[in-house]
């Protein structure tokens, strides 16, 4: 690289040159959210003729040597030993390397420019700020929920600080601008809508600030404002937010929060819709599998990088990525990924996978029964396969037991396929707990509450041999009803497991279990 001579004008050189290696290195210049409900906003032309050169070229009355030339002294003047300065080496200019441009271009990245408020305050626009946020919008005063978006952005902010692992300092010295627009034009009359931006949907973030077109529930106005932060919070604090998949994945699973006692909780499983007005993550996964376009987690782990310009997308990320962080198999390797987010290559996802390997058939299985049955409170650790080592059924039969709070249990026992086995079932069991009382079940459930057509309670089960069925739908998705009694003959050879019929969301408040017996029918 030749030097430029012009000592005066490096910073301003090296922060452009910088800046454009950094952008590259991202893949793109930011992040865009949508859902189906906002209508497309056609964002401004970008402009080329506000972007400067990237080294502007010296005129000779500014050019100055980078090193002075030395000064003529007679030898006789000269302290002893020193030679002469035509015989002593020149002194060479500080070089700067690429790694260092790099590094000045992420710094650059993140500088908020000062807006001229008074300017900004004229155009009606007003400012609300918090530790972390400094947030502008045109949006009127009375809105509560509005301005109470920084105060809880700091709170949020606490929670993913922990749950990222981050140095409190760091944390505390971080900040974020966002824009709340209700209508464009006060923004771009005080360009602070500028016409580089994309076009987007619902959000943007870029640096360290963030664009947010209103919303009309509360929840999610707030939930789009903490998944916008996320990104910069990620990018910044962390070097970076992975693939598509993980970075809008682990930025929806965050900002999905409940407001418990008065305290906002993030990372948490909604109980209800009425919980998250417009969030609508799991009816995407549900209209999903019923259209058949179920997404396995291979699939989920490939999106490119414009996937998210659809609005399912985030839907299925938010699911892998609830899943992945709530499952006893996955959630120690999927929460070390956050050491690697600088990696936005398919190998981040190929890594993970591989350290699943062993375990990837009872994952992938859990992840379709998850699909098959998502609905708002589903609990990933009580819904998880409960899997034995299984052996032939003996000539005589077995008992087993089935807890009333899991999912699928395995027996620990292998049934044939074309043959017929008396099953009978014994026990009473708490099924649910209403208003302090226990509502209590037997093995063919109760009629006051029906789950999949058939009565809360009542006892099923299924054959699946789960390393070879991973070629379609989970053989646990066709499940036998066996209540007190019935003679099953399975369709393949394989492990027989039980549960209760109940949503996964109410598994929590069972208590007790069965006493199941099975034997070969006569």
């Amino acid at each position: 690289m030749k030097l430029v001579s012009d000592i005066s004008r490096w910073p301003l050189r090296i922060g452009w040159l910088a800046l454009l290696l950094a952008t590259a290195s991202c893949g793109s210049d930011g992040v865009r959210e949508q859902t189906a409900s906002t209508p497309p906003r056609t964002a401004a032309p970008r402009s080329s003729e506000n972007s400067p050169p990237l080294v502007r070229p010296a005129t000779d009355a500014q050019a100055t040597p980078l090193v002075p030339a030395a000064e003529t002294i007679p030898a006789s003047q000269l302290p002893a030993n020193q030679p002469p300065a035509e015989e002593r080496p020149a002194s060479e200019p500080k070089r700067v390397g690429l790694a260092d441009l790099v590094e000045e271009g992420k710094r650059r990245e993140f500088e908020l420019a000062p807006i001229d408020e008074a300017r900004a305050k004229a155009a009606g626009l007003r400012k609300i700020t918090g530790q972390h946020l400094e947030l502008w919008t045109d949006l009127p005063v009375e809105n509560r929920a509005v301005d109470a978006l920084p105060a809880n952005l700091d709170l949020a902010v606490q929670q993913f600080a922990q749950y990222f692992g981050l140095d409190a300092a760091q944390v505390d010295a971080w900040r974020v601008r966002g824009f709340l627009i209700g209508q464009r034009g006060p923004f771009e009359a005080v360009d602070l809508l500028p016409p580089t931006l994309p076009d987007f949907k619902n959000g943007f973030a870029r640096g360290s600030e963030f664009w947010l077109y209103d919303q009309p529930s509360d929840y999610y106005r707030q939930h789009l404002l903490f998944h916008e932060a996320v990104h910069v919070l990620m990018n910044r604090l962390l070097g970076g937010s992975g693939p598509p998949w993980y970075m809008e994945g682990v930025a929806e699973f965050l900002a999905t929060h409940r407001t418990i006692d008065g305290k906002i909780v993030t990372a948490a499983m909604p109980q209800h819709r009425d919980e998250v007005p417009l969030w609508g993550r799991t009816k995407i996964i549900r209209d999903g599998f019923a259209e058949g376009k179920g997404m396995t987690l291979e699939q989920i782990f490939r999106y490119d990088g414009s996937a998210h310009l659809r609005n399912e997308p985030y839907g299925w990320c938010w699911g892998a990525a609830a899943f992945l962080d709530a499952h006893p198999l996955t959630q120690a390797k999927f929460r070390k990924l956050k050491s690697d987010t600088t990696n936005r290559t398919l190998e981040f996802s190929e890594q993970l996978e591989q350290s699943l390997a062993s375990d990837w058939p009872v994952i992938a299985t859990d992840w379709q029964l998850f699909v098959i049955d998502c609905d708002y409170g589903y609990d990933f650790a009580r819904s998880a396969i409960v899997v034995r080592d299984a052996v032939d059924l003996p000539a005589d039969g077995a008992t087993v037991i089935v807890a009333a709070d899991r999912s699928f249990q395995s027996s620990g026992y292998r049934l044939e396929a074309g043959k017929s086995y008396e099953i009978t079932a014994t026990g009473t069991f708490q099924v649910k707990r209403e208003a302090a009382v226990a509502v209590m079940s037997e093995p063919d459930g109760i009629t006051l509450e029906y789950h999949r057509q058939q009565p809360l309670g009542r006892l099923s089960c299924a054959v699946a041999d789960l390393p070879g069925s991973l070629g379609g739908v989970t053989p646990l998705a066709d499940e036998q009803v066996v209540g007190r009694q019935c003679i099953y003959t399975p369709k393949s050879s394989g492990p027989v497991y039980f549960r209760i019929n109940e949503a996964s969301s109410g598994l929590a408040d069972n208590r007790g279990e069965l006493s199941v017996t099975i034997k070969l029918a006569n």
